[in-house]
């Protein structure tokens, strides 16, 4: 295979010799030129200079003393421009989202020289067409006027779109005018304000481009009227046209791809022919379509195939992986770079990315990026600003700043987590080293404006910090530190930028509209890799495989949706007018982008095109249109194929843990009568409903992770009624307590409500600070009220047990319990530490309670089926609240040492205390007998402790190995947070 570039070096050495020097070639990308100039120095025989290359934005802007601004900085001189002419009070940020539309029509009119003042009348006011119109053709005449019949209708009949649409048409060509005043009082302009700049002049007979004597235009397929003009004024002083095409798709007008050469062809004519006929038709090629189930495994498969292509003696710079969908880049690399163990293909060595490496996925991008969320998600109210949990976590933890090794940083997340900090107080991190400045800045609570801080301060702090790593990192002398400079330098440079500009404007924008700008001086950021350009395995988007040639080519994301990429851009110029007076639709994209596709298959012998077939929110899975012409109209051979994933079930192989020496040493630990650990009753509960749960949390001390609890769990809401209740009680003191205290409490709203707001403070935020919270979340308002119905309902209901004659004292409250219980394990006697805390143990007519509250879903009735099914089978977990308040009795037994000679367990249900029917005794109830109340512990205290003593026995005992027991159904996948390590 002979590329375009290496035929066109020759032809071009053949005609001008060691004269080449003095050519001019015009290449419509930077890439071309490096392949051109490597063919044209295998073609030299002695040293010579070389020919002086460009691209055609280069050519035309050197001929200008305008000089083309950033995006923003149009962005703000329109506006200026707009304020002027429509005198409203409309602001930066209702502007801005507009506004970029309209600079991409402005400067697609003056590309096709297209005439402001007649694109922009309302011809619906003229009775007809004028002869200013007169260069249209007759179509095109028709169109406009098709379009301005809908607004024939008088003033008062229009509707409200079509009133809208007129005013603001009206005023786009004043805003115009106004625009290219402003930009050239500045010494500023836009692309196509240079370009028709350009055309016109050539136009008036002004003599350009002196120095370009000897000019070649290589490669150019879609050309814009104003490089029409200045292709007619080059071919006039003997320019050379050179074209890269085929007669497969140039000849057949049907054939979109060639839309644009079948007139470049008749209007500047080729200096030469260097493409053989039906080169892509008659050519050997291999082609193969292959359908992917994702992304991921698109990619992969695409490393494998270039590798395979490399271990078939394939040379690595003569193929190309293209992608359509750039955020393939990273998968692809890591699959190149991925050493299989079992693939015989040999490593690529040497890649080449000619789209650079995205900014948008550096971490100095990924910082920026939290920083701002930083601020879309503070909260503020009168006790100060306060910032989200996730957002600070993500800065302090940020790799950039985390090998930084700063102690603060390590002491906020600490405790972000120890004390459950949702938001932070800006009072605390604005202290912070280094990021303390992104902290500082002041909030304001204005609803109005949209942004809540100033971006001017914001931008400022953003670009402190970045200076301050950028020193950091120049200190190292690493390879990931250089990697880092590069990367905040480029970050710097365009942040600087546009920080200047908008303090240099005194532009007053929201945060909002600051991000927007931020992201997109950064999102087309790309930094170069370093490399010789034209070595290695070959990486790149579509647009830059412009005039290059490869043997082996690979093109990823071949989806419909995704090539052709024709987005809809938003303008101001409807579509029949754009289509009238020559302007570019979707229409001449797609054919842009059907050049693209076929002209990289020309040359090419191995093919193979991927795409995604699982259809979601991107994409409908469906194969790219140009795909299907292939297979019905190029006549081609090709092959389909589909790569399906690997699918095996594995049942997950049952857990046993056995008790080792090393298990069984720790065991002893809870009975050996050092009261170094101790069993809780809830412990003992999940012995009983999973042994393998109880090892992993007991024994293996594996604890869940902790995390920043946003929501209010069932154990939180637990512990904040236990500690409210707690408190309340505390507050009536241990005295009998009379009917007119707890009717007193219940009047006194705002007393329960402090109480909550304490306890919701020490259980859920750990903090006093952190108060703050109920006054921001309607979500934990709601979960405040619950709580506090709660409460209200218990005292409520103890109340009534005092109106009816009974009398009520607290003996304790949250009184932490410890007791040592023999039983017997193998023979031997052993004593087991039991430790726990008590709800509540009153006296209720004299009889002692040990009260245990209760958040869970109420049944009914306090009732259990015996105490066998406490202890053993399925049903451990719906009875352990009966078994772990006998347990609680039992403790209480064993620390009073038998002094208290009637006990009496009870489970306050909290959502049931409201009821009628209410009891909180516990009733036994076996088979279909009445239940039969619980009385006094003593009575069941041999059975209870005889079940109670088999399981200890079970537990301690060597020969019972801790395995999976729990109910796969009900507890493993709602409850357990083992469940990740059984995947029951």
């Amino acid at each position: 295979m002979t590329s375009f570039l290496s035929d066109l070096a020759r032809t071009l050495y053949q005609k001008h010799g060691d004269n080449i020097h003095k050519l001019t070639i015009v290449f419509p990308s930077r890439r071309a030129r490096y392949y051109f100039s490597r063919a044209l120095a295998q073609l030299i025989k002695q040293p010579t200079w070389q020919p002086r290359y460009v691209g055609i934005d280069e050519f035309i802007h050197g001929h200008t003393s305008l000089r083309v601004a950033d995006s923003y900085r149009l962005i703000i001189e329109l506006y200026r421009a707009f304020a002027d002419v429509k005198k409203t009070n409309e602001t930066f940020d209702q502007f801005y989202f507009w506004g970029e539309a309209l600079l991409n029509d402005f400067d697609a009119i003056d590309k096709y020289m297209v005439e402001p003042d007649q694109l922009f009348r309302n011809l619906a006011a003229e009775k007809e067409l004028t002869d200013d119109l007169s260069f249209l053709t007759d179509e095109q005449r028709e169109i406009i006027a098709s379009f301005w019949k809908a607004f024939e209708a008088k003033e008062s009949q229009q509707n409200e779109y079509q009133s809208q649409f007129l005013s603001v048409w009206e005023a786009l060509l004043p805003i115009y005018r106004q625009f290219n005043q402003r930009l050239r009082e500045q010494g500023l302009a836009y692309s196509g304000m240079i370009y028709r700049d350009m055309a016109q002049n050539l136009r008036n007979g002004e003599e350009l481009f002196a120095d370009a004597e000897h000019t070649v235009f290589a490669g150019f397929n879609a050309l814009n009227r104003c490089e029409q003009v200045l292709f007619d004024y080059m071919r006039k002083r003997n320019a050379e046209f050179y074209y890269d095409y085929d007669s497969y798709y140039v000849k057949s007008k049907e054939q979109e791809a060639g839309l644009f050469l079948r007139k470049n062809l008749e209007m500047f004519p080729e200096a030469k022919n260097l493409n053989p006929k039906n080169l892509f038709s008659k050519g050997k090629k291999e082609v193969a379509i292959v359908a992917t189930p994702s992304d991921t495994i698109q990619a992969k498969y695409a490393a494998q195939l270039a590798m395979d292509i490399v271990a078939r003696g394939g040379k690595a710079e003569q193929t190309a992986i293209v992608f359509t969908d750039e955020t393939l880049l990273t998968p692809v690399l890591s699959a190149i770079s991925y050493s299989d163990e079992g693939s015989t293909s040999p490593q690529i060595e040497t890649v080449n990315v000619t789209m650079g490496y995205p900014l948008t996925i550096t971490p100095v991008y990924s910082l920026i990026e939290h920083v701002l969320s930083l601020y879309r998600t503070l909260k503020s109210n009168d006790d100060g600003v306060f910032f989200y949990h996730k957002d600070v976590s993500a800065i302090v933890s940020h790799q950039l700043l985390k090998g930084l090794g700063i102690e603060e940083f390590e002491n906020v997340r600490k405790q972000i987590k120890e004390e459950n900090q949702i938001f932070l107080s800006q009072s605390r991190l604005c202290q912070l080293p280094l990021i303390g400045p992104i902290f500082s800045i002041e909030a304001s609570s204005n609803k109005q404006k949209e942004g809540k801080v100033s971006y001017q301060r914001l931008s400022a702090a953003l670009i402190d910090i970045l200076e301050q790593l950028l020193d950091r990192e120049n200190a190292k002398s690493d390879e990931q530190s250089e990697h880092y400079v590069e990367f905040i330098n480029t970050t710097l440079v365009a942040l600087r930028k546009l920080h200047t500009a908008l303090v240099r404007e005194a532009m007053d924008i929201s945060l909002q509209v600051y991000v927007s700008l931020v992201r997109k001086a950064l999102s087309g950021i790309r930094i170069p890799f370093e490399g010789f350009p034209v070595a290695g395995l070959q990486l790149m988007g579509i647009l830059e495989t412009r005039n290059l040639d490869f043997e082996n080519v690979i093109i990823l994301s071949l989806n419909d949706d995704r090539f052709p990429a024709v987005a809809q851009q938003p303008s101001f110029v409807p579509y029949n007018i754009k289509r009238a007076f020559g302007m570019p639709t979707y229409e001449q994209q797609e054919a842009m982008y059907a050049y693209y596709f076929y002209r990289l298959l020309q040359r090419a012998g191995n093919i193979h095109l991927l795409y995604n077939t699982k259809a979601d929110e991107r994409s409908t899975g469906e194969m790219s249109r140009f795909l299907q012409q292939l297979k019905f109209e190029s006549g081609l051979d090709i092959t389909e194929q589909t790569i399906g994933y690997s699918l095996g079930f594995k049942t997950s192989p049952a857990i046993t843990i056995e008790k080792t020496p090393e298990v069984m040493e720790i065991l002893n630990q809870y009975v050996d009568g050092s009261r170094r650990r101790g069993l809780s009753p809830s412990a003992i509960s999940s012995y009983l409903t999973c042994r393998l749960k109880f090892y992993f949390n007991y024994i293996a001390d594996v604890k869940e992770q902790e995390d920043v609890e946003e929501d209010i769990s069932n154990q939180i809401f637990g512990k904040i009624l236990h500690e409210a209740m707690d408190v309340i009680y505390q507050q009536l003191g241990k005295e009998s307590i009379a009917a007119n205290e707890l009717e007193a409490l219940l009047n006194d709203q705002p007393r329960i409500e402090k109480v909550i707001d304490d306890a919701f403070a020490k259980e859920f935020i750990r903090s006093e600070e952190g108060k703050s919270l109920l006054k921001m979340n309607g979500k934990f308002l709601l979960v405040k009220r619950v709580v506090t119905t709660y409460i209200r309902g218990i005292l409520k209901y103890d109340l009534e047990l005092i109106k009816q004659g009974s009398s009520l004292a607290m003996v304790s409250l949250e009184e932490p319990m410890a007791a040592m219980h023999p039983f017997t394990v193998d023979g031997q006697t052993r004593s087991i530490f039991l430790k726990g805390r008590l709800d509540r143990v009153d006296r209720l007519n004299g009889i002692t309670r040990i009260v245990d509250y209760k958040t869970g879903a109420y049944k009914g009735k306090n009732e259990f089926a015996g105490f066998e099914k406490m202890f053993v089978g399925k049903d451990t977990s719906k009875y352990s609240g009966s078994m772990q308040t006998f347990l609680y009795s039992l403790m209480y037994d064993i620390s009073k040492k038998g002094e208290v000679k009637n006990i009496k367990p009870a489970l306050y249900f909290v959502r049931g205390i409201q009821t009628n029917d209410f009891e909180p005794s516990l009733a036994l109830k076996e088979g279909k007998n009445k239940p039969t109340i619980i009385e006094n512990f003593f009575d069941y205290k041999d059975e209870y402790v005889s079940f109670l003593d088999n399981a200890l026995a079970e537990l301690f005992g060597s020969s019972q190995p801790f395995d999976q027991t729990g109910d796969p159904a009900q507890m493993c996948q709602k409850y357990c947070p083992y469940n990740v390590i059984c995947k029951r």
